[in-house]
């Protein structure tokens, strides 16, 4: 039996939006093509799987740039390669899981929010970056929810200081620290979550010093995955 489920940088958590599909329409036909490859078993692993190895290289190295943030607390080079060679290499099991678990635009399938609380695990923890695509207010509903009723698993949530996806390489430290609260059975945590830090909601959206990756910046949400 499985005493303590942790979870990081979970995906799915959150349904798609009512309005999302309508939005879609008046997406960039480039990103309308390609969501419509992804219902078909396509996905964006496949397209980088196609590409020669230097170009799939610097598309990576981009991403790379990206996702460490203005501290580079990782090196950009190596995350690069890092990405490339996690999701070139071998059979393309990553890309069949999102076709599996995701829909176009990375929403649940079988959103975990409706399914978390039903779980036979007695405590469940959640942990995002600070700076993760992943918002950790889906997560905050469900370990609101555990508050409810004793016999649901306690579900809490931590956010990791200045951390993106990637805090496993990004923030070593803090998401040390993280697990092991995650991991301390002296601690009763049912329905803790964290504060969040300012402009939080912003950053989905995007904002004149920071905008959001191109695929994204036509949804115009204040929330994330």
């Amino acid at each position: 039996a499985v005493g303590r489920l942790v979870l990081l940088s979970p995906a799915g958590v959150c349904a798609e939006p009512t309005d999302y599909r309508e939005k879609l329409r008046r997406a960039p036909w480039r990103l309308r093509l390609v969501f419509s490859l992804w219902e078909r078993g396509w996905s964006p692993f496949t397209l980088i799987r196609s590409l020669s190895r230097r170009r799939a290289q610097r598309l990576c190295l981009q991403i790379a740039r990206r996702w460490c943030g203005p501290k580079e607390a990782i090196d950009p080079e190596a995350l690069g390669e890092y990405l490339y060679h996690g999701w070139t290499t071998g059979r393309d099991s990553a890309g069949h899981m999102l076709g599996a678990l995701l829909k176009p635009g990375a929403w649940g399938k079988r959103p975990l929010e409706e399914r978390l609380l039903k779980l036979e695990v007695p405590r469940i923890e959640l942990i995002y970056g600070e700076r993760d695509w992943m918002d950790c207010r889906h997560g905050n509903r469900v370990a609101t929810a555990s508050v409810e009723e004793v016999a649901l698993p306690c579900v809490a949530v931590q956010l990791v200081e200045e951390a993106g996806h990637y805090a496993h390489l990004e923030a070593i430290p803090g998401l040390s620290c993280a697990l092991l609260l995650a991991l301390d059975d002296e601690l009763t945590r049912r329905g803790s979550v964290p504060e969040l830090p300012p402009g939080y909601a912003e950053r989905f959206r995007g904002t004149p010093e920071k905008r959001v990756p191109r695929w994204r910046s036509w949804e115009g949400y204040d929330f994330g995955r």
